[in-house]
């Protein structure tokens, strides 16, 4: 297996900066879920004790991964109980990118077969908080198969790592690994897409779904319906204007085919169609109308009109 690589956007590990061409900043994911209230508040901890919890969280981090990538490391309990998750990482710290908006890199990507992946975030916090790392490793996975498209990520899971110190890591302890919901890639690309033009997402209500499937549908995805159909609605009055206009266009000029190289059009002159009254003809012959008509099970359904 073979992951896509960039040379576009460039980490920048002191500044903690993503540059992309050179010129232009990124926002890392993170980032992006401070800035919409995506991520967990830490504003009642100071700056100092946040700071420490990252360096330690950091040491963590690049111990597992010189494991990984096959370099030397001590014989420490964090690296034990990491061995014994049997993971196959084929690559740490990979970074990936919408080349527009955001830009990070993934912790741990394990492979599972030629064609899907799992995707893997460490945390070093006493609790992990599974809604924002949801959405954290679901915007990876979402920029991961738009940078890889023939492979497919199959799960997204957090790797706590268990302070058995908060001054040294060397008495952490990998937990078992919490497997965490993917949320829909709609979702992803709209928080993606405030972020770009400047408001805040609004997460879509999430609801039990053994409470009630229906209304879990309806609110989950019925807006995605809707603006769907607006759509399509609107495109079909385009087409529709577009059409007619070719048609007066290629009447009055006397040209029947036009060819390009994606698309043929055709003209088709006036003409008059003849279809069978089927409810005459059953008022007038009743019997002979019942004798040929054949009763088929349609399919329920629903119709949905726009206001």
């Amino acid at each position: 297996m073979t992951l896509s690589q960039t040379d576009r956007v460039k980490f920048l590990p002191e500044e903690h900066k993503y540059i992309l061409d050179g010129n232009k900043e990124l926002i890392g994911v993170t980032t992006l879920m401070r800035r919409q209230g995506l991520a967990p508040d830490y504003s009642m901890i100071d700056e100092a004790t946040l700071q420490h919890a990252a360096d330690m969280g950091t040491q963590a981090h690049q111990a597992i991964e010189a494991y990984c990538e096959g370099l030397p490391v001590p014989d420490i309990p964090l690296l034990k109980s990491f061995k014994k998750l049997k993971l196959d990482i084929i690559a740490t710290e990979y970074l990936v990118s919408d080349f527009n908006v955001v830009a990070s890199s993934i912790d741990l990507i394990a492979k599972v077969d030629d064609n899907t992946v799992d995707l893997i975030d460490m945390k070093r916090t006493s609790t992990v908080h599974k809604e924002s790392v949801s959405y954290q490793t679901s915007i990876y996975a979402y920029l991961f198969e738009q940078m890889n498209p023939t492979i497919k990520v199959r799960n997204l899971y957090c790797l706590p790592i268990k302070k058995g110190n908060v001054n040294d890591i060397n008495r952490d302890k990998c937990g078992e690994l919490v497997q965490l919901e993917r949320i829909d890639e709609w979702d992803i690309r709209t928080l993606i897409d405030c972020e770009a033009t400047g408001i805040m997402f609004e997460k879509p209500e999430r609801i039990d779904p053994t409470t009630d499937l229906a209304l879990t549908f309806v609110n989950g995805n019925f807006p995605k319906l809707v603006a769907s159909l607006r759509a399509i609605k609107e495109l079909e009055a385009y087409i529709d204007q577009a059409k007619e206009g070719l048609t007066n266009f290629m009447t009055e000029h006397g040209v029947e085919k036009v060819e390009f190289e994606d698309v043929t059009i055709s003209l088709k002159r006036p003409y008059f169609s003849q279809r069978f009254d089927t409810k005459a003809f059953r008022k007038d012959y009743p019997d002979l109308a019942d004798k040929y008509t054949n009763s088929t099970e349609v399919a329920g359904s629903i119709t949905i009109k726009l206001k």
